[in-house]
């Protein structure tokens, strides 16, 4: 394309193909379409707008338009989508935290008061002598290492004796008698149960009582 003289290119050289003809330097424009389709909300939508709704029914459409200078109800409705979705993660993450933290306590308010078999066997100082009987775990520090035997000669805290029954689960040594296990059921004070497995080490610790 030639200059004119003392001058330079203002406008680039356009070529724009159009039903065969050639149209150089000028702009094309195509009137934008009339027709505006309406979608139907579906369910699904309106009900997330109302849940949008209730996480941000707080913060009024007024101040959106003159403080956040949305304008448009669109962009103001999106803005709030973006908050519920913010509120929610929150939640599920709280709700997560709650499960891990506090479900439990709420399950078994004295956890803490709960010991394994192996925490109990860790029990077994001079005054820290504990053992666990039908379930329940026992402090007997104060007791055990006083002679309790009713046998002339045989003391009931013997080293040996001691050293066997520290930490241990002692439920074997003291049989609940039948009579009142199982009132109604046995009336005879001779019936005892056999344990299957024994675990019994030391005879002359195990404990009879509970006539009826």
């Amino acid at each position: 394309m030639p200059m004119e003289a003392g001058g330079s290119i203002h406008q680039a050289t356009m070529r724009v193909g159009l039903e065969g003809l050639e149209r150089v330097g000028k702009k094309i424009v195509s009137d934008a379409p009339t027709t505006v389709e309406n979608i139907p909300t579906s369910s699904g939508r309106r009900w997330w707008l109302r849940l949008v709704w209730l996480c941000t029914w707080l913060i009024p459409s007024f101040t959106l338009k003159y403080i956040g200078r949305m304008k448009r109800p669109d962009v103001q409705i999106a803005w709030r989508e973006k908050v519920a979705i913010c509120w929610l993660i929150l939640l599920l993450n709280g709700i997560i935290v709650f499960y891990i933290v506090e479900f439990g306590r709420l399950l078994c308010p004295n956890f803490d008061k709960a010991w394994s078999l192996d925490e109990v066997a860790q029990h077994q100082g001079n005054s820290d002598y504990w053992v666990t009987i039908q379930g329940v775990v026992y402090d007997v520090s104060d007791f055990v290492f006083g002679d309790h035997s009713d046998i002339i000669g045989e003391a009931s805290n013997g080293a040996d004796t001691l050293s066997a029954l520290a930490g241990q689960d002692l439920t074997q040594y003291f049989p609940v008698p039948l009579t009142l296990g199982c009132a109604g059921l046995v009336s005879d004070d001779t019936v005892t149960l056999s344990y299957k497995n024994d675990t019994i080490t030391q005879v002359l610790a195990v404990h009879t009582s509970g006539q009826a």
